[in-house]
């Protein structure tokens, strides 16, 4: 059996990394999809569908800025969100009395 060359350790190596770099980007992958379906959720929740795209685009964008930049003054929006995500995670779910959004009308408030 021919012995190990240094070059084999590294490529070795490399393949490993690569691995762990692979189910790295499929868990990030996880996340992203989650954090989108949580949006989606609340966009059917709220009616946000009703709200022009560039208005919810433009408070996203403020949201994201005013959390990098001065997180001390989004208040109480985790709350709020960590609420509404928890009171989703269940099937037939009521927040506030009402109903989950796929048995609410469109026009519901």
């Amino acid at each position: 059996m021919a012995k190990k060359t240094e070059s084999d350790l590294h490529i070795k190596k490399l393949a490993e990394l690569q691995k762990k770099m692979t189910a790295l980007k499929q868990e990030e992958k996880v996340i992203q999809d989650k954090i989108i379906n949580h949006l989606s959720q609340a966009l059917h929740y709220h009616d946000g569908f009703t709200v022009p795209g560039a208005v919810i685009t433009g408070a996203i964008i403020q949201a994201i800025e005013t959390y990098k930049n001065t997180p001390e003054n989004t208040g109480g929006w985790q709350e709020a969100g960590e609420k509404f995500l928890k009171s989703r995670s269940r099937p037939a779910a009521k927040v506030e009395g009402r109903p989950p959004a796929e048995v609410r009308s469109p026009k519901a408030s």
